[in-house]
């Protein structure tokens, strides 16, 4: 999308991206006959939050991730990004998330549109709830938040706070594995093609925040352009992926997997070389974490990836 500035007091916020993370349509010829509601009546569920990344001590990048969901017709996970220089405390207010929430809710609604008229899915769009009452307690419900769980934190950083973290090399080694990695994650948990995306959808939220992974999958595939700094969130979701992938490409789960990845560029010396790369970065990542007196108990806890998906 072409960048859209918009103009709130004294703060310039620009809406610089939007897209669906994944769009999963349901509908089929029994669609009418699998609902328990009257006639004319739709099953849905809507739910929002956000995320954001401290750029500096006054550069902001805010996301806004809408999940909505029209039972027996499709589900769908879409994000809306945006920019702005600003003050921790004029940051996370009414008057500068009121027009970021109504520029995420409307062209959201625009991409669930496009969407589903593309995949010719029947559908009116006047049932789209997104009105002027949601959009209120979206920024309600952002600015308790940010306030109860944030904010102390956020006052209390650092330059130095903001730099901490780990940078990835854009040598084709790392590319390979923190791609291969996302992709593989993507396709686990955000597509219905081969795996339980329903199921396993729940599992990953038991182990990070959808909002935190999609944050960090966005940073990683910026790799291509070269090396990628990853705050410790970022960088251990990372490691957890890696980690997932790498369990899952050997364990009972890889047939189906690799023939759910190879149309993807991953094939099979690419997946090898997954396998080598990952097996060897992983542990020395973790190690040198210890080594220079980094301890984050995510990575203690031990995951065995393939019994808790389907």
């Amino acid at each position: 999308m072409e960048h859209k500035i918009i103009e709130t007091g004294n703060t310039e916020i620009t809406f610089y991206d939007i897209y669906p993370v994944y769009f999963i349509a349901e509908q089929n010829e029994h669609s009418a006959l699998t609902s328990t509601l009257p006639e004319g009546m739709v099953d849905i569920t809507f739910n929002q939050s956000f995320e954001y990344k401290r750029v500096s001590m006054q550069e902001w990048c805010i996301f806004i991730d809408i999940k909505f969901i029209i039972k027996d017709y499709f589900s769908t996970y879409i994000r809306s990004s945006f920019y702005l220089k600003a003050e921790v405390k004029k940051v996370f207010i009414t008057e500068t998330l009121e027009p970021i929430m109504k520029e995420a809710l409307d062209k959201t609604k625009e991409i669930i549109i496009e969407e589903y008229t593309n995949r010719e899915i029947t559908f009116d769009s006047l049932v789209i709830p997104f009105s002027e009452e949601i959009k209120n307690n979206m920024v309600k419900q952002t600015i308790e938040t940010f306030n109860k769980q944030r904010l102390e934190t956020e006052l209390k950083n650092t330059e130095e706070d903001l730099k901490a973290g780990l940078t990835i090399p854009s040598d084709q080694a790392s590319k390979l594995v923190v791609q291969a990695s996302i992709i593989i994650m993507d396709k686990v948990f955000f597509d219905d093609e081969v795996f339980d995306w329903k199921y396993n959808s729940k599992v990953l939220e038991k182990v990070m925040a959808p909002t935190a992974y999609v944050t960090m999958r966005a940073e990683c595939f910026l790799i291509k352009d070269g090396p990628v700094h990853l705050n410790w969130a970022s960088t251990t979701y990372l490691f957890i992926s890696i980690d997932c992938a790498l369990q899952l490409l050997l364990g009972e789960h890889a047939g189906k997997l690799e023939k759910a990845i190879s149309k993807y560029g991953l094939t099979e010396e690419a997946r090898k070389a997954f396998i080598i790369h990952a097996g060897r970065i992983l542990p020395a990542a973790k190690q040198q974490l210890k080594t220079d007196g980094m301890e984050i108990s995510n990575l203690d806890v031990l995951y065995d990836w393939n019994k808790m998906i389907k």
